[in-house]
C-alpha cells in the first residue's frame, strides 16, 4: 500500500464555532510494503495550520512499527480551546493554550534498552491553564501552568501546577520509558516527583466522588466507591502535604515516600499529625474494584488526646 496526501491552503469550519483553522498544509505518505507493521512507514513532511493568528507545525518520520524509528519536531501554539470548539464532543470540554518547541529522535529498542547516549530527545512544551472537563469525572482537572522539558530518555515536570476539585498540588520530577509506555501494552510509565501540596481533598478521588455542593442524609450514606490505582504505571512520590480531608477527618503535615505501582499505593515511613498527635505509618492499598480495596498498615502514634478540642472533622476550608 502506498498513499499520498497533499493539501494545500485548506480550511475547516464547523456550525460549532464562529472560527475557522486556515492556512492547512499538509503533506504526507503512508508505505507499506508486507503484510507486516514493521514495513510500515509515515512520513509528515509538514502538516501545519494557522488558527486565531497562530501558526502550528509538525513534521514526524516513523518506521517498522515492530521497533519504531522515529523523528519528531513540533514548533508553534494552539488554543486547545477555541480549536476544541471548531470540532467540539459533546461530554466534553477543554480550554486554553499549548505551546510546542521540541524535537523527538531515536529507536524504541535503544530507549527499552537504556542506550540513552543513541537518543536525541530535546524541546520543550508548555501549557498554560488548561482545563479538562468529561461528563465521567465530577470535576474538571486544572493544569495553571506546567513546562514539559525533554531530555533524552526522560519527560521533565518543571513546577506543575495543578489542581481538581479543593485540590491543589505541584509537580516537580520526570517521566520515563514513555516511548515503550506508548508503543507496548506491557511497559509500565515510570517515574520519580515531588509532590507539595497545601490542601488535598481525598474524598474527591473517590471513583463514584459526588460534585454537588450539598448531599442528602441518604447521598451522603450511599457506597461512594474507592480510590483507583492505575495498572501500568510506575511512579514514585515525595509528598509534603499541608492538610489531607480524608473521610471528615482531617490530617496535617503530610511527610515521606508514596509508591503507586500496579493498582497498588505504598506508603513508607509517612509521618502526620492528626488531633495535634504525630503519627508514622507505613501501608500498602490494592485497588481491585470501583467498589472494593485490599489494605494492610502498621500505625505508631504517640501522645494521642482523644480529648483535644478543635478537632476538624467535617469542616474543611480547602486553604
Amino acid at each position: 500500500t502506498t498513499v499520498k496526501l497533499r493539501l494545500d491552503h485548506g480550511s475547516v469550519k464547523t456550525g460549532n464555532f464562529c472560527k475557522s483553522t486556515k492556512d492547512i498544509n499538509i503533506d504526507g505518505t503512508v508505505i507499506i510494503t508486507h503484510a507486516s507493521l514493521k514495513s510500515a512507514t509515515v512520513n509528515l513532511k509538514p502538516v501545519s495550520f494557522s488558527f486565531a493568528g497562530q501558526p502550528f507545525l509538525l513534521k514526524a518520520n516513523l518506521k517498522n512499527f515492530d521497533n519504531l524509528q522515529y523523528n519528531v519536531y513540533s514548533k508553534g501554539s494552539i488554543d486547545i480551546g477555541k480549536i476544541y470548539k471548531v470540532f467540539a464532543q459533546k461530554g466534553y470540554n477543554v480550554t486554553e493554550k499549548i505551546y510546542t518547541d521540541f524535537s523527538l529522535k531515536g529507536l524504541q529498542s535503544d530507549a527499552l534498552a537504556g542506550r540513552y547516549d543513541q537518543l536525541n530527545n530535546k524541546g520543550t512544551m508548555q501549557v498554560d491553564n488548561i482545563k479538562l472537563s468529561s461528563e465521567l469525572f465530577p470535576f474538571p482537572l486544572v493544569i495553571k501552568d506546567g513546562l514539559f522539558r525533554f531530555d533524552q530518555d526522560k519527560m521533565w515536570f518543571d513546577k506543575f501546577d495543578a489542581g481538581y476539585g479543593k485540590s491543589n498540588f505541584v509537580l516537580n520530577g520526570y517521566l520515563n520509558n514513555v516511548i515503550g509506555y506508548a508503543t507496548q501494552d506491557n511497559q509500565p510509565l515510570r517515574g520519580n516527583f515531588s509532590l507539595s501540596s497545601k490542601s488535598i481533598n481525598g474524598d474527591d478521588l473517590m471513583f463514584f466522588a459526588d460534585s454537588s455542593s450539598s448531599k442528602s442524609a441518604s447521598a451522603s450514606s450511599a457506597n461512594t466507591g474507592v480510590v483507583m490505582i492505575p495498572a501500568n504505571i510506575d511512579l514514585k512520590f515525595n509528598a509534603n502535604v499541608g492538610k489531607l480531608l480524608l473521610k471528615g477527618m482531617m490530617i496535617d503535615s503530610i511527610r515521606g515516600g508514596m509508591h503507586v505501582y500496579t493498582n497498588t499505593l505504598d506508603l513508607d515511613s509517612l509521618r502526620f499529625d492528626i488531633i495535634g498527635a504525630p503519627v508514622t505509618m507505613s501501608a500498602k492499598y490494592t485497588s481491585q474494584t470501583p467498589n472494593a480495596a485490599a489494605f494492610d498498615y502498621h500505625i505508631d502514634a504517640k501522645n494521642f488526646d482523644i480529648k483535644k478540642e478543635n478537632f476538624e472533622r467535617s469542616v474543611y476550608d480547602g486553604n
